[in-house]
Parts: C-alpha cells; sequence; structure tokens
C-alpha cells in the first residue's frame, strides 16, 4: 500500500502509510460525529490506528462508546490504538462518565 492522505466521512483528514492510519477527531464528538467515525474506523481497521484528540472539545455518551469499542476491537485485533493530544477538559467529560480515559488515551510524552 503507498501512502494515502484522503477525507473521511467528518471530512478529516485521514492519512494512512503501511500498518499505521491517523485520524484526527472532529470538534464535537457528539451522536451525528460518532456515526462518520464509526465509518472512518471500519475502513482503518487492521493498521495501528493514532486518533488526534487536539481539536475535540465535546464528547457525547455515544462518541465515548465509539472510541471505547474501537479500543476493544484494535487489542482483539493485536492492533495499536491511541488517541493524542485530547485537552483535558474534554477528559474531564470522560470521567464524569464514570470511564478512565487512560483507556484508550496514549501515554503522555
Amino acid at each position: 500500500m503507498t501512502d494515502i492522505d484522503s477525507q473521511d466521512a467528518t471530512g478529516q483528514t485521514l492519512d494512512r502509510t503501511p500498518g499505521r492510519t491517523c485520524l484526527a477527531l472532529p470538534a464535537r464528538l457528539d451522536t451525528r460525529a460518532a456515526a462518520s467515525l464509526t465509518g472512518a474506523l471500519r475502513a482503518a481497521r487492521g493498521a495501528d490506528l493514532d486518533l488526534d484528540g487536539g481539536a475535540c472539545t465535546m464528547i457525547g455518551a455515544l462518541g465515548l462508546q465509539t472510541l471505547m469499542v474501537a479500543a476493544a476491537t484494535w487489542r482483539h485485533d493485536g492492533r495499536a490504538f491511541r488517541v493524542h493530544e485530547l485537552p483535558a477538559d474534554t477528559a474531564g467529560q470522560i470521567v464524569m462518565m464514570g470511564i478512565d480515559p487512560d483507556h484508550f488515551l496514549a501515554p503522555a510524552a
């Protein structure tokens, strides 16, 4: 496979290199965005996945569920799944829903 730059269903840049995919999370990971993200995640399955969460300022329950299912799927497949640069306020929203964001966040550099 060659390097491919395209856009996913949310209009976010999708960078695919052999064995690795990078995807930017939307600013609002709400019900509508979760549906679009699911399609992008399906397309990325089979590769290590890095999600850039730097622009994500709001995460809803369905968005969180989408990330959690994806993280479990990637682990089951033996592939890496990491969310990078998630703002502290957004991580706090995850905690308020009773989930430890370390479940899928990349370790701080």
